[in-house]
């Protein structure tokens, strides 16, 4: 994940809209070129909490969100499509430009936040505390089905629209919390698909949705009143999820772009930018020209502790003592044969276990597979496609995991917080679904091994 992604958005709104409250700090890990960040759980959890609590003290608490969320959501549409209309900018131009997308950043994910991590266990605990007796394996029956168009779908109806008009425009759709790509590499990618195709799965993915619609409305008809509320709620905030990507991509795409453009005026190398935070670029360019060197060391080994508020403190030598101790955050155990998460979809298969964490390198997957890894992003479609089963670290009810195996219909648990750490790549795991829980049946004993986590380039 870029640095310049990764800083200042980490804060929430309060219930008035007034003040953020930050989730801090962020640790940031790079050894060997491999890039590790690590935020506090039970803070980012605790905010999924409040927001369910306030969903409960004021009902209107969610138009009041959708409708601050729709105002930024035009905003970054317009200001996105007006890049690419002008694209030629002078540097007081690129300035402003990276200016307000970081401000655009940061008032989404203030909104949204919430809507990372929240899961199923927070949403009973918390409805239960509060003295509602609900049934919630209904009500998680219904919120699960998504009926609406889901953010790959959205982007093949835009590769439809756009792929004779405006290439450049459909960067975001190949921009996932990594350096955006360029107009040839749009171009290629472009090239390699079959529009009919698409065009057909277009109108499979609609036929679907009209399908799950009917069977959701069915669903919902079998809740009371209160149900019924609670169902709409998390049905609202798996689709805001989905539909928040396009918005974050889209500004990943302009501030990679405004970044490398301001590197080259100032002459520096544009490549930089991938590890430079935002807020430093904005200091201008005598800060950023004195600041080189520090941003160069950073292509190496270092440790970055983020405080929040634009301040940070950093380490590029003399790492083995912090390297050890990040060492103890994942916590990889030798002895565990039975990892519990949550299930995203229902399902139970027997199968290789391949652990993924950049699906554009190399790697030896094949149809049937289990793709195990931290999160799932749209790059990961097309494996999540060949498949028998997913299973992640992260993920909430609204995550891209949870969202696609419905979608395709494959077991998947999620929110198992360390099963990348477990299951050795080539393992024979069992998913039960059903259960949430995977099982290692056969293991590679593979005893030492580096867990691979390549940053994109």
């Amino acid at each position: 994940i870029p640095l310049f992604l990764l800083t200042d958005w980490l804060r929430f709104y309060d219930e008035k809209f007034k003040e953020k409250e930050g989730i801090y700090p962020v640790l940031s890990i790079k050894k060997d070129d491999i890039f590790s960040h690590y935020i506090s759980l039970n803070r980012y959890l605790g905010i999924s909490r409040k927001a369910i609590e306030r969903f409960l003290k004021d009902p209107k608490y969610k138009e009041k969100i959708d409708d601050r969320y729709n105002k930024i959501k035009d905003k970054i549409n317009l200001f996105y499509e007006g890049y690419f209309k002008k694209k030629v900018l002078g540097e007081n131009e690129l300035f402003n430009l990276l200016k307000i997308s970081e401000e655009y950043l940061h008032e989404l994910v203030a909104l949204t936040l919430f809507i990372d991590f929240l899961d199923e266990n927070i949403v009973e605990k918390t409805y239960t505390e509060h003295g509602l007796k609900l049934n919630f394996k209904k009500i998680f029956k219904v919120s699960e089905i998504c009926d609406f168009p889901s953010f790959d779908l959205k982007n093949n109806i835009e590769i439809i629209s756009e792929s004779k008009n405006n290439l450049e425009y459909l960067k975001h759709i190949y921009t996932g919390y990594s350096a955006a790509p360029t107009k040839e590499e749009v171009k290629d990618k472009i090239s390699k698909l079959d529009l009919n195709k698409i065009k057909k799965e277009i109108e499979i993915s609609e036929g679907e949705i009209n399908k799950r619609s009917k069977e959701k409305k069915k669903l919902r008809e079998d809740l009371n009143s209160d149900e019924k509320s609670v169902a709409d709620f998390l049905s609202w905030i798996i689709e805001l999820r989905d539909d928040r990507k396009s918005l974050m991509n889209k500004l990943d795409v302009l501030l990679n772009e405004s970044v490398q453009s301001l590197y080259q005026n100032w002459g520096m190398e544009k490549e930089l930018s991938f590890i430079s935070y935002a807020f430093d670029v904005l200091k201008g360019k005598k800060f950023s020209l004195d600041n080189i060197n520090n941003v160069r060391k950073r292509q190496g080994n270092f440790v970055n502790l983020y405080y929040g508020n634009n301040e940070y403190s950093e380490k590029y030598e003399n790492l083995e003592e912090e390297f050890k101790e990040s060492e103890s955050l994942e916590k990889p155990r030798d002895d565990v044969g039975t990892i519990k998460g949550q299930i995203a979809n229902k399902g139970k298969v027997t199968g290789i276990a391949r652990i993924i964490y950049d699906p554009k390198k190399f790697h030896s997957f094949v149809e049937g597979d289990i793709l195990v890894t931290s999160m799932t992003r749209p790059e990961f479609v097309p494996m999540m496609k060949k498949a028998s089963a997913i299973v992640t670290n992260e993920g909430g009810i609204a995550c891209h995991a949870a969202i696609i195996s419905r979608e395709l219909n494959k077991p998947c648990i999620i929110g198992t917080k360390n099963v990348t750490e477990i299951v050795r790549d080539g393992d024979e795991i069992e998913v039960d679904a059903d259960e949430g829980i995977v099982k290692v049946l056969n293991s590679n004993n593979i005893k030492t091994y580096k867990k691979i986590i390549e940053r994109d380039t």
